[in-house]
């Protein structure tokens, strides 16, 4: 990767280079940690793995679920948003399994993976959006696919998804 900051006026750019195959996820707000998804051989994200900007250096340890395994995040991302002031990122994944919502917490450096139902035809063809509504405080996820949308309150992760047709 590339990385372009600036701090009174002038700017720099420097490499890094992190082991593994690697994706731009995400950048917490404050510009300092680089959020990166690790792929397993599989093709699919394994882990989220955390590059401190200012320190240069790669985290030893990859995000956290703060309620489940790591072994329990394998998939493809399939859309992404972001809440408004930046701090939180929902990311929904095609999983291995089930269908999921990564909840990445930028700022607090955790995370929380909630489970979709999977329902309807998982081999259709389709895409699925997301949508972050402020004021509820709610994920929409629209899955074509399935054929279903899921409402996701983000106040109470643990709580229990909400599933009509589309």
């Amino acid at each position: 990767f590339l990385v372009s900051s600036s701090s009174a006026g002038a700017a720099s750019i420097h490499q890094i280079r992190v082991p593994g195959h690697v994706e731009y996820d995400t950048i917490s707000v404050d510009g300092r940690r680089l959020f990166l998804s690790e792929y397993a051989p599989s093709g699919e994200v394994a882990r989220i793995r955390v590059y401190d900007l200012w320190r240069r250096t790669l985290r030893a340890a990859p995000v956290g679920d703060k309620t489940s395994s790591a072994a329990s995040m394998s998939g493809v991302p399939v859309a992404r948003v972001a809440a408004p002031d930046g701090t939180t990122v929902f990311t929904v994944y095609d999983g291995t399994e089930y269908p999921f919502v990564h909840v990445l917490s930028t700022d607090a450096t955790s995370s929380v993976c909630i489970g979709l139902p999977a329902i309807g035809n998982r081999r259709a063809p389709g895409r699925c959006t997301v949508a972050y509504h402020a004021k509820r405080q709610q994920l929409r996820i629209k899955s074509v696919r399935l054929g279903k949308v899921f409402l996701v309150d983000t106040r109470n992760p643990g709580a229990r998804v909400r599933v009509s047709d589309a």
